[in-house]
Parts: structure tokens; sequence; C-alpha cells
């Protein structure tokens, strides 16, 4: 990282960006000291180098983290930061995102109307087509159902599921994995999230998503995960496991495919 600070011509718009991308795959490795550092820090070097995007996806991310650590305040107040930006000039692909992680908050929050308004809001519906550029308000909408015991919460797992699998969106199909267990044949779905995220090394997404029946399935899992999570490194980390995170550089239109796992939820 210091290496790519040093030596990049965009820094430190590129380096706000990566901070942002690494501070999850530290959050997934349950690492959430060196994932708050690392998405403060790029939050930082994106509101010095002027770049909004970055600005919204890092306190999105923030706040999905503040969120998971209970802190529910804490991530209200980074969804509003991250709405100035996208006021004062972020571009439009960012707003999905933040559309989301608000709905997943009134979803924590138990207000689950204004939820549900939001994600009506956001133009997308829970009948749509699930693709690349919807995973993130779809998922956001499982949560909603999934809150509401809506019966139709199986059905848009399924369709997730089927979506990120044809096309190779891990990041998605795990999430939509655990999130679709919760209403369905929890055994065989818990059994292919983890298959899916072991070798990444993946805990978060059990331990936040995964119902208190389920996590027991996975405690010997965490266990073995947890006595030495790797080092990130630029190199070392894959950007091809999630379609969730839209970390883009700079002002850069989306990128097609994604990074790691957004901790939308």
């Amino acid at each position: 990282m210091k290496h790519t600070q040093t030596i990049s011509r965009v820094a430190p718009a590129m380096t706000g960006s990566v901070h942002a991308v690494l501070g999850q795959v530290y959050y997934e490795w349950n690492q959430v000291d060196q994932a708050r550092e690392s998405l403060v820090h790029g939050i930082r070097l994106a509101t010095l180098s002027a770049q909004p995007a970055s600005v919204v996806y890092g306190n999105v991310h923030l706040a999905c983290l503040h969120q998971r650590q209970g802190d529910l305040p804490a991530a209200a107040e980074c969804l509003r930061v991250a709405g100035e930006a996208l006021e004062k000039g972020a571009p439009g692909w960012a707003r999905p995102d933040w559309i989301a992680q608000n709905a997943n908050l009134l979803v924590a929050l138990g207000n689950l109307s204004d939820a549900e308004t939001t994600l009506r809001a956001s133009g997308v519906s829970a009948d749509e087509p699930v693709s690349y550029g919807t995973d993130i308000l779809h998922l956001a909408w499982l949560r909603w159902m999934i809150a509401s015991r809506h019966p139709e919460a199986f059905s848009l797992a399924e369709r997730i599921v089927q979506s990120a699998e044809v096309e190779g969106r891990n990041g998605t199909l795990l999430q939509a994995l655990v999130l679709g267990s919760k209403v369905g044949d929890d055994a065989d779905w818990l059994a292919r999230a983890r298959t899916l995220g072991e070798p990444e090394g993946y805990q978060r997404v059990f331990m936040d998503e995964a119902g208190e029946s389920m996590k027991d399935e996975f405690g010997s899992m965490n266990s073995a995960l947890s006595t030495e999570a790797p080092e990130a490194t630029p190199g070392q980390v894959k950007l091809h496991p999630s379609s969730s995170n839209r970390a883009r550089i700079g002002s850069a239109a989306p990128a097609r495919r994604g990074a790691v796992l957004c901790r939308n939820g």
C-alpha cells in the first residue's frame, strides 16, 4: 500500500478507493479494527483529493461496519456524509449503494415501513430481473423481506442465487446463500456458502447474516479462520469474489466487475 501511494500518479484518489476495498476485506476476515482504520483513512484521502464517489463508498461501507457493531447512530452519520457527497456531485451510479445501506439501517432499526419506501424510491423493484447492476438493491430487498416475513423472500433468494451463479458474481452469491438459508433449506444453502466462502477466509458474512440457530454449524470454521487471518496487501486482494461492492477509482465509469463483499445489512 505504501508503495502504491508513493508511485501512483493518481494518488490519493486511487489509494482512497484501495483502502475502502481493503477495509471490506479486513472486515470479512473479522479484523474489525484494521477494517475501520482502513476505511477511515480511505475516506480521508478521498476527501482531500475531492473524489466524491470514493467518499460515498467509503462512508457507506463504514456505515455498514458501524451497524454490524451495533453503533447505529454512527452508521446514520456516515450515511449522512455520503448523502452530502452525492448532492455535491458524486456520480449517479454511486447512489444505489447509499440507498441500499439506508434501507439496511432502517431494517436494523426495525423501521420496516420506511425501509420499504426507501427501496421503492430506488426505482428497482423486488420482482425485477436480477443483474450485476441491481445486486446491491436486490440483496437489500431480500433483507427487508426476511425481516418482514414476506412470503416471497425465498423466491427472491433463489433468483439472486441463480443469476449470480450463472455470471460468477460470487460475493452476491455468498450473501444470497446465507440470507436464503434463513428462510429455506438452511443445511444445503449454508453448506454451499461454506464451500464458497471458506477458501477466501470469509467469516463476518456468516457471523452477521446467519440466524442464531445456524451459527453453531459454522463455529468450527470461524474458530479456525480467526486463529490467523492472512495479511492483506494490494497484490494479494482478490478482486473477483464479489459484485456487491462498487468501489471505483476516481470518477471513472462504473466497472462491470466488483471487488469484495459489501457488508450491507
